[in-house]
């Protein structure tokens, strides 16, 4: 089963088991198909990241596809976004948030 999304410009679409991932501009345009092993309820874009995330742990990717995050945290993720500078991102939870450098 597939379900999208339609995040500013950009369309995710997504099986429910978080396996693969189809980004396409809205005028339809084909971006990225992506296949992996990451259940995630949460899939955001910011600027050229897709930020894909669940209670604990993230994975991103530019739209070429190379991933640049790999991470599970100690503390329940609410958002992750990009930080105030260059290769940094910005991860709240509920009670802390934590600027965390791209690799």
């Amino acid at each position: 089963e597939m379900s999208a999304s339609l995040v500013g410009s950009e369309m995710c679409i997504r099986d429910r088991y978080g396996s693969r991932l189809e980004v396409y501009k809205k005028d339809g345009t084909h971006v990225l198909s992506k296949e992996f092993n990451f259940e995630y309820p949460h899939a955001d874009f910011d600027g050229d990241l897709i930020i894909l995330y669940n209670e604990d742990s993230c994975r991103i990717y530019n739209m070429s596809g190379t991933e640049k995050f790999d991470a599970t945290f100690d503390f329940p993720v609410s958002r992750i976004r990009k930080g105030r500078f260059p290769g940094t991102l910005v991860v709240t939870g509920p009670q802390q948030m934590r600027e965390l450098k791209l690799h």
